[in-house]
């Protein structure tokens, strides 16, 4: 059995263009507000069974959008949180949050996720979606390092969805698709 999983960065929030510091209850913008209407629309043509996000406001109004569309039910968990820690006026983040505890949370996220029965949609965060992948890749080796160089080199843009696919008897993920996006940006 194979189980599929769509993680999604949040919609544009105010937090992502500089308008305030981010915050738990942080709101999309109105670009933010566009993308995850049109993130509704692409994923209306896929079949999932559950949409699951983090508690941040922002999170739950970007699933919000697919939810209303598709009739599929969405649930925040506080595990698929973004790391803790704080953006500096000049936007740069400082994370808080003990890579320890990071790592528990990276378990208990993957756990949750080869355990479900069904396909699903994931909505959370930048930094949070790189460390899992980054723990989806080195597991218990994964270190401060590794994790750094990972989310130096992969970039998300807002509503960027990556596509990921656990087989259940091989105990395998696979990252089928990176960064599929529903609203374009130049990062080069």
């Amino acid at each position: 059995m194979r189980i599929r999983v769509y993680l999604v960065r949040h919609a544009e929030s105010l937090s992502n263009i500089g308008a305030h510091i981010e915050e738990k209850e942080d709101v999309l913008s109105d670009k933010g507000i566009l993308q995850a209407r049109k993130l509704a629309s692409y994923f209306d043509n896929f079949s999932f069974e559950a949409i699951y996000t983090s508690q941040s406001f922002r999170a739950k109004l970007t699933a919000e959008e697919t939810s209303n569309l598709t009739r599929v039910k969405s649930s925040s968990y506080d595990f698929l949180g973004e790391r803790e820690g704080h953006l500096s006026d000049d936007l740069v983040f400082s994370t808080t949050e003990k890579f320890e505890v990071l790592k528990r949370r990276l378990t208990e996220t993957k756990n949750f996720l080869e355990n479900s029965k069904h396909k699903h949609v994931v909505v959370s965060h930048a930094i949070f979606i790189k460390a899992l992948i980054a723990y989806l890749m080195f597991e218990d080796s994964l270190n401060e390092s590794s994790l750094a160089r990972i989310s130096d080199i992969i970039v998300i843009e807002n509503v960027g969805v990556i596509e990921l696919v656990f087989n259940k008897e091989k105990e395998r993920w696979r990252i089928i698709s990176i960064n599929n996006s529903v609203s374009s940006e130049d990062y080069v």
